[in-house]
């Protein structure tokens, strides 16, 4: 006899399962960036799909922005080193690859915060040619191509109506 599914009410676990603790979220958190879907883990965790989503977007999603925030501060702050390292060198020496250095730093920095534009990339080709030729001798080749074909059904027809006559 096959097994009756347990309805599920958003919010409660298994039975014995408890409450989700911060141990099991972050469990199911790199689960879900694994690839796991919403209703895998519902099924997982005895609980219904709304009750994976709130977790998800409550308690997980703003981990993973507070890791990502302090991702980008240490990162800008690294940055931040090396230019003040650039310009010290630069003010001490004169040199003009330290001043580079320190531009590189800035440049780099205006990366980070997304101030370039996307980069576009336009692909020129003076005369589109398909198999080698121009689309006029393309098109020129085709339509000889549907002409002798044309005049091969034609004479097999003839053929054809030839043979029907002398039956």
């Amino acid at each position: 006899m096959a097994k009756k599914k347990q309805a599920r009410h958003s919010g409660h676990p298994k039975d014995g399962e408890g409450v989700f603790t911060p141990k099991k979220l972050q469990e199911m958190g790199a689960k879900y960036l694994r690839g796991a879907s919403m209703q895998s883990l519902a099924d997982e965790y005895g609980v219904a799909i709304p009750t994976i989503w709130r977790h998800i977007n409550r308690h997980i999603r703003p981990i993973w922005q507070q890791s990502i925030a302090a991702d980008l501060d240490a990162d800008l702050a690294r940055v931040g080193q090396i230019e003040a390292e650039a310009w010290k060198r630069y003010e001490e020496s004169g040199e003009k690859e330290d001043l580079a250095d320190a531009w590189h730093a800035i440049e780099h920095r205006a990366k980070i915060f997304g101030f370039y534009a996307a980069k576009k990339y336009e692909h020129k080709q003076e005369g589109a040619r398909v198999a080698g030729l121009t689309p006029h001798e393309y098109a020129q080749r085709l339509l000889g191509r549907i002409m002798d074909k044309a005049e091969e059904l034609k004479r097999r027809d003839e053929a054809l109506l030839k043979e029907r006559g002398r039956n």
